[in-house]
């Protein structure tokens, strides 16, 4: 996931968290966060759809596909602060096996 899409990724989060409070406070009826939500769904699969229209032009390999990568990691329930150090040495020992300090 490139750096633009966490940008993405979590100001989705965070908007959905903050319809989710505005509707607790009862400033926004379910009704409203719903049709919100909905809103914000669409507007992230449309800026998905675009970066695999682009993907495609840069790759042979299928938009999503696993070979397109080198890691994958589930980051459930880990912090940025932990994941970094071990993904700069995964990092680190990839480039050295290329031959690329």
């Amino acid at each position: 996931m490139t750096k633009t899409e966490l940008q993405d990724n979590l100001v989705f989060l965070s908007a959905l968290k903050l319809l989710e409070q505005l509707t607790e406070k009862g400033l926004l009826t379910v009704d409203e966060a719903e049709k919100s939500r909905i809103e914000l769904e669409r507007k992230l699969r449309q800026v998905d759809q675009h970066r695999a229209r682009h993907h495609a032009m840069l790759s042979d390999l299928p938009w999503g596909s696993q070979e397109g990568y080198h890691l994958c990691v589930n980051t459930t329930g880990l912090s940025l602060k932990t994941l970094a150090p071990l993904v700069a040495e995964y990092a680190r020992s990839w480039f050295s096996h290329q031959g690329t300090p």
